[in-house]
């Protein structure tokens, strides 16, 4: 019974496989493939109905081929302006999506008071802390969705639980990086600063990169390659202590170690190879390998976990920096609702006018509606960043998978 199974197409532990195209990761391939063990009746080709290709007639060749030169290089031009159209598009969308998190760590600051305001304001801190886990949540959510329409339409594996363990584990560290980065190393750092440590991130893949290095390849550029690898290696470490050097008091700075070590582990596929001449990275390489039948499997599962881990570190993370956790629930619904602020209007006399500053008894204070609908526009301006140079950058990358094809 299982010899049959296996020739009828279905692969143990997994969904039907009708060809290599089923783990394509394209959205060009069909949904759904011809039965491998059907049987087609093979009908006699007509005379009438044979494809003909006559020739060219010889007066139109020198027209046909001014044509195409004209199209070639209408077609080049074209390519250029396209190319330029993404470059602008992926750039612009990574500048927003980057810009708004960093806009939205920078409001964590705890005891964080603003000129004029004369309150902590733990309501709006509260509205940017779920921003924060919803942006987060939301790629893992179409990654799921995505692994489950793959699963259901298309032919898919079950990985190895050693494999399976591995990603699971990679996946962790990522998320655990990210919330320490997000909640506790952020919001201690200034914007510009922020953005500069988030250039850090590649020390694990970095590594495995120099380590993937290989002997096939000349060994004067290796030298080169691998003088290059330990260069970048260096230039990644010193972000590790150069920011707590530099911000001593801030102790909690001296978590961007740990936290840049984890959050680079999410990139550990695409920089490990079979051809290593370590055994563990050819391991990870045949892993790698193996995950192009699985993928989909594995983070069906991988990115429901991914959300709750991301969800509970934060939680942790909070109550670790001694911050009331209760405050996210109960003051859930103030924080995207109407809430009020107090302003206070400092005034201040410019020159030495002692008759006109004794005319000015203190300062003034109006209660004003807080604008909560901020954070909320805030949040879909990152994902909107973020989905359209996702899209973008996966779109041109198959173009450029096809023209490598077809050359």
């Amino acid at each position: 019974m299982a010899k049959n199974q296996h020739q009828n197409g279905i692969i143990p532990g997994g969904g039907a496989m009708s060809g290599p195209d089923d783990f394509s990761d394209g959205e060009s391939t069909p949904l759904t493939q011809d039965y491998v063990g059907s049987q087609r009746t093979i009908v006699e080709t007509k005379g009438w109905d044979v494809f003909r290709n006559p020739p060219l007639k010889t007066d139109s060749i020198s027209g046909s081929m001014a044509n195409q030169k004209c199209l070639e290089r209408m077609v080049q031009v074209i390519k250029v302006l396209v190319y330029l159209l993404v470059f602008v598009i992926v750039l612009g969308s990574g500048v927003v999506a980057k810009g708004t998190i960093l806009f939205m760590t920078s409001q964590l600051q705890r005891d964080r008071k603003i000129f004029y305001c004369n309150k902590q304001l733990e309501v709006e801190r509260i509205a940017w802390i779920w921003c924060i886990i919803i942006a987060q949540s939301i790629p893992e959510f179409g990654a799921l969705m995505r692994s489950i329409r793959m699963c259901i339409f298309k032919s898919f594996k079950k990985p190895q639980l050693s494999h399976f363990l591995l990603v699971f584990l990679m996946e962790t560290f990522h998320v655990l990086g990210v919330s320490l980065m997000f909640m506790a190393v952020l919001p201690e750092l200034d914007v510009v600063k922020g953005a500069m440590l988030t250039n850090c991130v590649c020390f694990v893949p970095g590594l495995l990169g120099l380590l993937s290095r290989n002997k096939s390849k000349d060994e004067s550029k290796r030298f080169i390659l691998v003088l290059v690898d330990i260069a970048a290696l260096a230039a990644q470490a010193t972000s590790f202590v150069l920011w707590p050097l530099l911000e001593n008091p801030k102790h909690s700075l001296w978590l961007i170690p740990v936290a840049l070590f984890l959050v680079s582990c999410g990139w550990w596929e695409n920089y490990v190879s079979t051809q290593s001449r370590i055994g563990l990275i050819r391991t990870l390489g045949r892993v790698k390998k193996e995950m192009r039948l699985t993928r989909y499997f594995t983070y069906m599962l991988v990115s429901i976990w991914k959300i709750v881990a991301f969800f509970i570190s934060t939680i942790l993370i909070l109550y670790m920096k001694g911050e009331n956790v209760g405050h996210l629930f109960t003051m859930l619904s103030s924080a995207f609702g109407e809430h009020k602020i107090t302003v206070t209007s400092v005034k201040t006399i410019a020159g030495n006018l002692p008759d006109l500053s004794e005319i000015v008894t203190g300062d003034i204070t109006e209660v004003v509606n807080a604008d909560f609908s901020t954070p909320i526009y805030v949040l879909l301006l990152q994902i909107a960043g973020s989905y359209f140079a996702y899209v973008f950058v996966e779109n041109n990358t198959e173009i450029n998978s096809q023209i490598e094809d077809n050359t």
